[in-house]
């Protein structure tokens, strides 16, 4: 296809994008919409929190992961006919997308929901949500607002489709469905921003083709992430060794009844928290550098995380009374390079991932942590450096679907390997709980001191037609500058690592044009970036 034909299509896409209207859905009356999709939606329970889910089709329950995490297994399923199932198994779980599907069998009588694309809906167009927001009777029935549809917004880790609305949900209706007038399930509630009044669903056709996915096999960008993939030996004891504060291990104890587990650790600089499903810490009053134990009464068939940390470079055995298995990290120590982007999660309450970043000195890069559940936050260290002094400071930047996305601008003091940590804001405060991330490091706006910043350094300058060139860095008006096109009239494209071209249009008075540039060079342009170019002279 020749690059003509290619600007063509994108032109085409766009102006769909922009202006296109979806094809007009029958209006159902708002009665007849509950009545035939009621039936479908289920009530979660676990044995900490409840929520909703959505029958699709194969017998599977659509929920979010944060109603099911930290559990393999929901304590109880109510449909509104009065049927009950029990322990109903999660068999998948997407902590990027919020996401889990639980396996309840066919449901004679019981229609599944079909799914529909929220980018199809008009703004304005009227949407339901049916769900089970506090909800605190035993035997419940959904309950089902309206508003309208305010927008589509792009984002999260995996820039999917969220749909906002002013009609509202609380607690309890995660994982409830948002209805289009024509009775598809456009979205799945997940999303109630605090101190506001709308709540975000996240797409209803694209949340159920990365779940069906999964069921296929797909490993998607995580691989398994949940505790009853975990295939470690049981463990009475574990000998630990920690090479800085920031490094952790971490084990999971399950007690079908309730026992008083004994914990210790044999070195007086070791740190012990013991975590229990809802992610809030377990009293250790009696820990102690001089008594470095803790006794606690489990309540039946809760998880709990134990996590062993140290003050500095550190080895020690901990023991339990009652076995335990050792949660494998597959983030830890991962390597990352500029450009790289790396998807992570939080696998337990508390949990901290170290990566490693070789830089040389003098050498800025950025560094973005995005995520739907976590609020997380970034700090780098030199990797031979084990004490607490961070050579960055984390300056909070709103961005992301919940403006809490951690954005952080560091510049190597030499030549080196440095530690990025990664970890939810909870944590920190000694608490927190599920959520996965993407992690993305970018070479940084680089200095004015760079060989061919500001300035083309190779290649044909834009014209009429396109032409492929090399800038040497800088600001998108220092890149208009060397050009010598207008504002209004240059274009410019620049490939993703996925292949695809992402347009900068300087005068273009809509904002998602630029989307999808903004995304790439967040931080301004890197040197030696190819790009394509075209410029009118005569426009």
């Amino acid at each position: 296809m020749s690059f003509r034909a290619v600007l063509l299509l994108a032109c085409a896409v766009v102006t769909l994008a922009l202006g296109g209207d979806a094809e007009a859905a029958p209006a159902r009356g708002a009665e007849t919409l509950y009545a035939r999709s009621a039936p479908a939606i289920a009530h979660i329970e676990t044995l900490t929190a409840a929520g909703s889910g959505i029958l699709i089709d194969g017998g599977y329950l659509l929920t979010d992961a944060h109603v099911v995490w930290p559990f393999d297994a929901a304590d109880r399923v109510r449909f509104p006919d009065g049927r009950v199932l029990r322990d109903v198994p999660v068999v998948a779980l997407d902590l990027l997308a919020d996401l889990a599907l639980l396996r309840v069998g066919e449901v004679p009588g019981v229609q599944p929901l079909t799914f529909g694309d929220p980018t199809r809906v008009g703004v304005g167009s009227e949407v339901y949500l049916i769900g089970y927001p506090a909800e605190r009777q035993p035997n419940p029935t959904p309950t089902f607002s309206r508003g309208l549809l305010s927008r589509v917004r792009i984002g999260g880790p995996l820039d999917l489709p969220f749909v906002q609305t002013d009609a509202l949900s609380a607690p309890g209706g995660s994982g409830g469905a948002m209805l289009s007038e024509a009775g598809e399930v456009i979205g799945i509630v997940q999303l109630r921003y605090p101190s506001t009044t709308f709540t975000l669903a996240l797409g209803g056709a694209q949340a159920v083709e990365r779940m069906r996915a999964q069921l296929a096999g797909a490993p998607g960008e995580l691989g398994p992430r949940r505790y009853g993939a975990i295939t470690t030996p049981m463990l009475g004891g574990d000998h630990v060794q920690l090479g800085t504060r920031y490094d952790q291990q971490a084990y999971l104890l399950r007690t079908p009844t309730s026992v008083e587990v004994t914990i210790r650790a044999s070195s007086p600089s070791a740190r012990l928290l013991l975590y229990d499903a809802t992610g809030e810490v377990v009293d250790l009053s009696g820990v102690t550098e001089e008594a470095p134990s803790v006794t606690v009464r489990t309540v039946p068939r809760l998880p709990y995380v134990l996590v062993a940390s140290g003050t500095g470079s550190v080895g020690y055995e901990v023991t339990s009374d009652y076995p335990m298995l050792r949660i494998p990290d597959p983030d830890d120590r991962r390597p990352l390079a500029l450009g790289a982007v790396a998807y992570g999660s939080f696998d337990h309450s508390g949990d901290k991932d170290t990566y490693s970043l070789d830089l040389r000195e003098g050498q800025t890069v950025a560094i973005t942590v995005e995520s739907t559940l976590a609020d997380a936050v970034i700090a780098v260290t030199r990797a031979d450096a084990p004490g607490p002094v961070l050579d960055s400071t984390t300056v909070p930047v709103e961005r992301g679907l919940l403006g809490n996305d951690a954005v952080l601008t560091f510049t190597a003091a030499g030549t080196r390997r440095y530690n990025v940590i990664v970890a939810d804001q909870l944590a920190l405060l000694g608490g927190g709980g599920a959520g996965a991330y993407r992690l993305s490091v970018f070479a940084s706006r680089p200095a004015r001191t760079v060989a061919g910043y500001g300035a083309i350094t190779s290649g044909d300058r834009p014209g009429t037609s396109a032409g492929a060139f090399v800038f040497g860095g800088g600001t998108e008006d220092e890149l208009i500058t060397a050009t010598e096109c207008s504002r209004a009239a240059l274009r410019v494209w620049a490939s993703t690592p996925s292949g695809q071209f992402v347009a900068f249009v300087p005068g273009a008075s809509v904002a998602m044009v630029n989307a999808g540039w903004s995304a790439q060079f967040p931080f301004g342009i890197p040197a030696g970036t190819a790009l394509l170019g075209q410029c009118p002279r005569d426009s």
